[in-house]
């Protein structure tokens, strides 16, 4: 890192959308990382309702303990974690916010 940049801070804006398309798809989520000199000063996430349906998707999935199950999600988002891909969505089955690892799905329903 530059010295003139070194202190100052700088904020990494994260918006996710239930699709690609502007006209017809809609925000769901924001989440925002303010940092300086690579430390973490401040973070933000919010759900937000996109007042359109979200397509539910279904898979089967093992756990970690290697259990498999049929799983109906809303999905609410894709990202990283530790170097895996994660799928955040409502799971049907819970009734809750749930994290799906995408290794762990064995098979599109």
């Amino acid at each position: 890192m530059t010295d003139l940049l070194k202190d100052f801070p700088f904020v990494a804006l994260d918006i996710e959308t239930t699709g690609l398309t502007p006209v017809v798809d809609r925000i769901v989520e924001i989440g925002a990382i303010k940092f300086r000199n690579n430390i973490v000063l401040d973070t933000f996430q919010e759900l937000i309702d996109p007042k359109i349906p979200i397509s539910p998707g279904a898979f089967v999935y093992q756990d970690a303990g290697g259990s498999v199950t049929n799983r109906q999600i809303t999905p609410l988002a894709v990202g990283f974690f530790s170097g895996t891909v994660m799928i955040d969505a409502f799971s049907h089955l819970r009734q809750d916010k749930r994290n799906f690892r995408l290794d762990r799905i064995l098979e599109i329903l």
